[in-house]
């Protein structure tokens, strides 16, 4: 049984197993066949997304809805593109989207990539090196600094947490510091590297 990439009556992009597409159990409104290539696939794919969501949002009457149909598309392709297609992974990826303000991160290198994952990541990371310090544990990318007081000033202390773009991979994956995280990092056929918490 061979299988295609298809795009089903909901926008969105499955595999297609039918022994004949377009016929018997498939429900699927195209298919990528006949030596289509994936960027050929891909703007007919945008391009009915697009048709969908402007008669979505013409039998809504509302230019928001529109707008915010579009983004919605674009940002469950994304997704898509970020899990390799993995439908269970698609779905872990999208709750962590919408319940706990994680983004899908995408760059055109491996390097543009990296900035943008410590970019995003870098105050959680912080704020989970402090709260490891605070309870006393040791953690290699952050440290306690102790100011002795004075006659009329007390003891206090800082924290110093310290780490690089390279480290944010290695922080992100290490459960004893940052939980409920597991960055699934890929480079998809569109060519872009992408990055999205799987937990």
């Amino acid at each position: 049984m061979t299988k295609v990439k298809a795009l089903n009556k909901d926008g969105k992009i499955t595999w297609c197993t039918a022994k004949v597409p377009g016929h018997g159990n498939c429900n699927h409104v195209m298919h990528q066949i006949n030596g289509m290539t994936d960027e050929q696939f891909q703007q007919s794919v945008d391009e009915y997304n697009e048709k969908l969501a402007k008669e979505t949002a013409e039998s809504c009457n509302n230019s928001s809805t529109y707008d915010r149909l579009v983004e919605d598309m674009l940002n469950d392709y994304s997704v898509y593109q970020a899990v390799g297609g993995d439908e269970e992974l698609f779905r872990k990826a999208k709750y962590n989207i919408e319940n706990n303000d994680d983004e899908v991160l995408s760059a055109d290198t491996r390097e543009g990539l990296d900035k943008k994952i410590y970019d995003f990541y870098q105050d959680a990371i912080e704020d989970a090196v402090i709260d490891k310090l605070d309870n006393g544990d040791d953690c290699e990318y952050g440290r306690v600094i102790e100011h002795a007081g004075g006659r009329d000033v007390p003891d206090d202390y800082e924290y110093k947490v310290s780490f690089k773009p390279s480290d944010v991979e290695n922080i992100l994956e290490d459960d004893s510091i940052v939980s409920n995280m597991k960055l699934n990092i890929t480079k998809a056929d569109d060519g872009k590297y992408y990055a999205v918490n799987i937990y």
